[in-house]
């Protein structure tokens, strides 16, 4: 398999997202076309997988997230893509007052806090050989980079 065709093995919203979500859009679609059938097994496989996280960081700091108080308000930067809104996004994350999401905590919501230290690397590490750079604009892609 080509480096393309096994990056985009990897590359869908719902990876590390629940697996009761993914397998209730399967069945409510009831059908994969053939060539995204490795795509949905390795979807179908990653967020079974990392369950347990998943429910250990519920468990863990559920509470915790949902008493959070956010302040100051959070920036929306808001505009049509290829303005510039990504590199005003990446801007404003130099300022060290600033905080963002990373890519990781952007797909994988659910384990950002447990799956940082267990899964990011190793993942960040086969995304990179997959998927250096963004196709659009050649912008290097890391799990640790800020996710708009």
């Amino acid at each position: 398999m080509a480096q393309q065709k096994r990056a985009r093995v990897f590359e869908h919203p719902l990876i590390f997202g629940s697996s009761r979500s993914w397998f209730r859009l399967l069945w409510d679609n009831r059908q994969v076309d053939r060539k995204y059938i490795s795509r949905a097994l390795v979807v179908a496989l990653i967020s079974l997988g990392t369950s347990p996280l998943r429910i250990y960081e519920s468990l863990r700091y559920g509470r915790t997230v949902r008493n959070t108080a956010i302040h100051p308000s959070p920036i929306f930067i808001i505009g049509h893509w290829r303005t510039g809104t990504t590199h005003l996004h990446n801007l404003l994350t130099q300022d060290k007052d600033n905080g963002y999401v990373s890519t990781f905590q952007a797909f994988a919501p659910g384990l950002s806090l447990v799956g940082e230290r267990l899964i990011k690397r190793p993942f960040n590490v086969i995304a990179q050989k997959l998927h250096p750079t963004r196709e659009i604009d050649n912008i290097p892609l890391s799990l640790y980079n800020p996710e708009e």
